[in-house]
């Protein structure tokens, strides 16, 4: 096995405000033509991970499936080259620092400790990474992104010393720098260039960031400027989607430069394909006509520095998620209302509280996602029972999941939660430590009941696997009461221990958790049989008595189209650039909302329209639905047939709509024929179709739209 050649990433502080976008992007382009690529992301801060860095200003705390706390960075990381990374793949100084101490530490006869055993503590994190399979294969090459100093100061100099003593080999390492046009000036870039000269490091290759393209002559300016050839200067300017970052890199061949410099095969036509593909995946997406608004409403929305801007940094994952799970899960596009949770708060003016309150209603879903602490609580409580309360799609994830319960615990099981995340720890909520720390990484889920929206979004999988970070738990003491009033836990986990001992208590538990095929209350009054309901009741009883953790992952709302809540955090996705089954569901619910708003506003103008000399005239809608899902489902009758074959007979009636989707037919009339004439076409279809056996499968609803009066 052989070593991996090394791309590093410089930047000053550039690479905060690029989010790692440009270092995936290149590494996309590099595995498209057949090379197993791996990242770095060497952070000069102290911090053993991102856990606690607050996301309004550093953005996002990406959490990895090992467990490990991450940059934003990673986000992007995982995205683009679709890979999962783990804590190895994230290296900072605290880390290395504490590495250090534990390598001396182990010598009989220890040393001091000097930068050298911080440079050979660099190496051997590195090399770490080096040996780590992605997807089964070794590493042919490593990107490896230096965080930035300060106003474009340099990042930790033993860094940069550790790679020059060990890896800059020409042909086996190339070093890209980025920087950005200020105000239409390079000041900036050429800053960064002169730190990186004073400290004998010059870069291969330019990427030169700016608002539009610029012209050669800004080009001629840097080459000269950087000692370099004009062909290795790359202008990116604004894109309006991240996948347009590779293309516009490539289209100034950036591929073959680094090629070159690094002895790599030229372009093959696998290469070309997958271009080709990324292209008309852009194109396809950008042609959506449809467009669902979603409200996002949370609390880290506003950075210190710039107050009077949102902060999408924050929740880029969800960002993004809602935007794959539109695009490749919906085909349609998603616009986002960002709702500072604080301003649905009484405390907030009045002007701002209606312009929130505006910006959420207008909405045809919302998400909350995860945080902590008192901060914007009874805000986030209010967006929680809008949606409860008025049937609006909702998607809520960890912190938004548990303050979810904690409202319906109070305003409709009459459990006092106060007002307060205070309280709520006191009430709903309780610790729940898992190898003597907060749940971290990725876990099993575990469905209890195949009555649920999330099964069948996950693909009707017993069981799934997703990311949790979370130290508190839902209080296994109220589930019952909050079962019995609608809120029904479909999703549980349990403990998974580091060392795979399972206790005798927790094996016990774990054999009483199974998947129900009937509906919850089919078996309440049936001793003989046990539901979804006796189920949940029995796990919580023995979790009590045993003190055995029974974790609740997820919840839905009983009659409600759709009012889900999540302990996990779906946003990092099952692979991140596959859409999330909970953020499809609240899109398609969403989609859903918006043609049940448009309908209602049709009645309404259509009554507008029978307004005559200020008397209205008497007009009715009907809607029919021939539902024939048995026969859809099991292959015997085509829906598109059926179809085809109503409107071929319903064509000489006036104002007649029929549409089918995936297991009936919705027949939208003005009342020129009834319910058993629908009948009768029908049982003619079907003896046309020689499935005489099957009248009674199908069966046609119908529904009064509209009944205006005189």
């Amino acid at each position: 096995m052989s070593k991996p050649k090394i791309i590093l990433i410089t930047g000053g502080d550039i690479n905060n405000i690029d989010k790692g976008i440009i270092p995936a992007s290149i590494g996309l382009l590099l595995k498209a033509n057949g090379y197993t690529i791996t990242v770095i992301k060497m952070d000069p801060c102290f911090n053993q991970n991102s856990s606690n860095l607050d996301p309004r200003i550093y953005g996002e705390n990406y959490c990895l499936v090992g467990g490990e706390v991450a940059s934003i960075n990673f986000g992007y990381y995982e995205r683009i080259l679709n890979q999962i990374f783990t804590k190895i793949n994230y290296i900072t100084r605290g880390k290395v620092c504490n590495f250090a101490n534990i390598q001396n530490e182990r010598k009989h006869l220890c040393e001091k400790i000097r930068s050298v055993n911080f440079v050979d503590a660099t190496v051997k994190l590195i090399k770490n990474v080096f040996y780590k399979p992605i997807d089964g294969k070794f590493p042919d090459i490593c990107i490896i992104e230096l965080g930035g100093g300060v106003n474009g100061e340099l990042s930790d100099k033993n860094f940069l010393q550790a790679l020059s003593l060990e890896f800059k080999y020409k042909t086996e390492f190339l070093h890209v720098h980025i920087s950005k046009l200020v105000g239409g000036e390079l000041g900036f870039l050429e800053k960064s260039v002169q730190n990186l000269r004073n400290n004998n490091w010059k870069p291969d290759i330019i990427i030169c960031r700016s608002t539009t393209p610029f012209s050669d002559v800004y080009k001629k300016h840097i080459s000269h400027f950087a000692e370099l050839n004009i062909d290795m200067v790359i202008n990116l300017p604004d894109v309006p989607n991240v996948k347009w970052v590779p293309i516009k890199l490539q289209e100034q061949n950036i591929h073959n430069l680094i090629a070159n410099e690094l002895q790599l095969k030229k372009i093959g036509p696998n290469f070309e394909i997958k271009m080709d593909d990324l292209k008309e995946e852009i194109k396809k997406a950008e042609s959506y006509k449809t467009v669902v608004k979603i409200a996002l409403v949370a609390k880290y929305l506003i950075n210190p520095v710039k107050e009077n801007e949102i902060f999408e940094d924050s929740y880029e994952s969800i960002v993004q998620q809602l935007n794959i799970a539109a695009e490749k899960g919906c085909f349609c596009k998603v616009e986002i209302n960002f709702i500072r949770a604080q301003d649905l708060e009484d405390e907030a003016s009045k002007d701002i509280q209606n312009t929130a309150w505006a910006l959420l209603k207008e909405a045809y879903g919302i998400i909350i996602p995860g945080g902590y602490g008192d901060e914007a609580f009874k805000g986030l409580s209010k967006a929680c029972k809008y949606a409860r309360k008025n049937k609006k799609p909702f998607l809520s994830i960890c912190f938004g999941f548990q303050i979810a319960v904690a409202e319906f615990a109070q305003n409709v099981c009459g459990i006092s939660c106060g007002e307060s995340y205070k309280k709520m720890l006191e009430k709903i909520l309780i610790k729940m430590l898992e190898n003597g720390a907060p749940r971290m990484g990725q876990h099993t889920v575990t469905f209890l009941t195949k009555n649920s929206k999330l099964f069948e979004l996950y693909g009707k999988k017993n069981f799934v696997k997703e990311r949790n970070w979370n130290e508190y738990e839902i209080n296994p003491t109220y589930i019952s009461s909050l079962v019995s009033r609608g809120l029904r836990f479909v999703g549980i986990g349990f403990n998974e221990n580091e060392d795979g001992i399972i206790s005798k208590p927790l094996q016990t538990l774990m054999t009483f958790a199974r998947i129900h095929d009937t509906n919850d209350e089919s078996a309440l009054n049936d001793f003989k049989k046990e539901g979804y309901i006796k189920t949940i009741e029995k796990l919580c009883k023995y979790s009590r008595k045993t003190d055995t953790a029974l974790r609740m992952q997820a919840f839905e709302l009983k009659d409600h189209p759709y009012y889900i809540g999540i302990q996990y955090h779906a946003k990092f996705g099952l692979r991140p650039s596959s859409p999330s089954p909970p953020f499809v569901g609240l899109i398609k619910a969403a989609l859903r909302e918006k043609e049940l708003i448009k309908d209602k506003n049709d009645v309404k103008m259509n009554a507008s329209n029978y307004v005559e000399n200020g008397h209205e005239r008497k007009q009715r809608f009907f809607v029919f639905f021939i539902k024939c899902k048995e026969l859809v489902k099991n292959g015997i009758l085509r829906i598109e047939s059926f179809e085809n074959y109503l409107k071929r007979k319903l064509c000489y009636f006036n104002g007649i709509e029929v549409e089918a989707d995936k297991y009936k037919v919705t027949i939208t009339s003005n009342g020129k024929f009834s319910k058993t004439f629908l009948k009768v076409l029908t049982r003619k279809y079907l003896k046309k179709k020689y499935l005489y056996n099957y009248n009674d499968v199908i069966t046609v609803e119908k529904f009064e739209l509209f009944d205006y009066k005189n």
